[in-house]
């Protein structure tokens, strides 16, 4: 039964094999006046809102937020006017009324990872004056980096212009930003910081993470295996018959 299991894997393992590079796609969409808000139908939606904070609301979503440096905190601001796309200059705009989260420079970040070494196929999150300075880091459950981008390739123009600076209440550098694994790409997590330790900062809001399920290919190796080792067990059992006949 043994060498018939081993060979069930070796088949399993043969099937499987191959070349698989991390890769990502990155959509990144302008203000619109409703895609600030969290991600429908994402498996956890971190909103920033609970006053308990940062930590407390991950547990309870079954993230875990690790927060470093002096200026990495959960913040809430009060309107002061309005504009088509929103009135907080600084923060993600459009608002949606309650907390956001802020980064301030290096060594300041946030980090958050699925519990237990879940894995997401994809995470987006919106964020408020995107800088050509803000960084991205795309983790596997070791907590090792897979990709990284900054705000030039957030920003995603097609001539790989970096983000404009201005008006902070503008629909083009308040955007929706999601990265979504190609190629068998799964994430652990996703990390914000900023490059450089000056005045630098990342407002971001209603961070989405939507759970990684297999692909069509592993789904017909493990019915293939499965039907294998059946098929494997059959024989087995009319051997013995046999044999005892």
């Amino acid at each position: 039964m043994n060498k018939v299991c081993n060979a069930v894997c070796v088949a399993i393992g043969l099937l499987s094999a191959g070349p698989a590079l991390a890769a990502t796609t990155i959509t990144s969409v302008a203000a619109n006046g409703t895609n600030h808000l969290a991600v429908p139908g994402a498996t956890v939606n971190m909103t920033f809102d609970q006053e308990a904070g940062t930590a407390f609301e991950a547990n309870s979503k079954g993230l875990i937020a690790t927060l470093i440096g002096p200026s990495a905190s959960r913040t809430v601001v009060t309107p002061n006017g309005t504009t088509p796309y929103g009135a907080y200059a600084y923060s993600p705009t459009p608002y949606d009324g309650n907390g956001y989260f802020a980064v301030g420079a290096a060594p300041s970040s946030l980090t958050l990872a699925g519990m237990g070494g879940q894995l997401f196929s994809s995470i987006s999150f919106f964020v408020g004056t995107l800088d050509n300075y803000n960084l991205v880091d795309l983790l596997d459950a070791s907590g090792n980096v897979i990709q990284s981008f900054d705000g030039t390739q957030m920003y995603n123009d097609p001539n790989g212009a970096a983000p404009p600076r201005g008006n902070a209440q503008t629909s083009d550098i308040n955007r929706r930003v999601t990265f979504t694994g190609t190629n068998g790409t799964a994430y652990n997590g996703i990390r914000f910081s900023n490059i450089g330790n000056g005045n630098q900062s990342f407002e971001f809001d209603n961070v989405s993470f939507s759970a990684a399920v297999p692909e069509p290919a592993t789904w017909a190796m493990m019915i293939i295996g499965f039907g294998m080792l059946g098929g494997a067990m059959r024989y087995r059992r009319k051997s013995s018959k046999a044999a005892y006949a």
